[in-house]
């Protein structure tokens, strides 16, 4: 519990009857996971990584169990920054003829300053920025870290017309 987002305290969802303290949670983020698994290429001296995740959070709203699909990124490394990672947003927001706003925010995760809450329309979709140092040093991470977790679900429905119907073999193109 203590990995997570403190503003997230009130909607995280605890299993009746875990196998252990690790799984006694239905994760309300994927960011700790990406987190976990930056430090343990750290500890074996890979720092330039672009891991990706994209999975089902839980959260309890209003007394109602809550299921969505986020997508979530971590860059780390010596070149990494905030302004490179918003470009891979902005480069994925147009990929599917989306344009995203980014306003001022702040996380706990996040430094202060380098932090960005991510808009689709007028909708807070998720946010952004680079990992705090304090975070940082709870992960030991070894170099720069950015992160992004983005509602995955309000993505879709803000793509129209655009409908995914699988592979396309040769015959059928024209």
């Amino acid at each position: 519990e203590g990995t997570y987002d403190p503003s997230l305290t009130d909607s995280i969802v605890r299993l009746a009857n875990p196998l252990g303290a690790e799984t006694s949670l239905l994760r309300p983020s994927l960011l700790p996971a990406l987190l976990k698994t930056a430090s343990n290429h750290h500890n074996h001296k890979i720092v330039d990584l672009r891991l990706f995740e994209m999975g089902k959070i839980f959260r309890r709203e209003g007394g109602v169990l809550k299921e969505s699909r986020s997508l979530a990124g971590i860059v780390t490394g010596e070149k990494v920054d905030f302004f490179g990672l918003k470009g891979v947003l902005e480069g994925l927001a147009a990929h599917f003829g989306l344009s995203f706003d980014f306003r001022a925010g702040s996380h706990p995760f996040q430094l202060p300053g380098k932090s960005a809450e991510i808009v689709l329309g007028e909708k807070p979709i998720g946010s952004m920025g680079e990992i705090h140092p304090e975070w940082m040093d709870r992960y030991k991470l070894k170099a720069n870290t950015s992160f992004f977790e983005i509602s995955w679900d309000e993505i879709e429905g803000g793509v129209s017309g655009k409908v995914y119907s699988g592979p396309q073999s040769r015959d059928s193109q024209p």
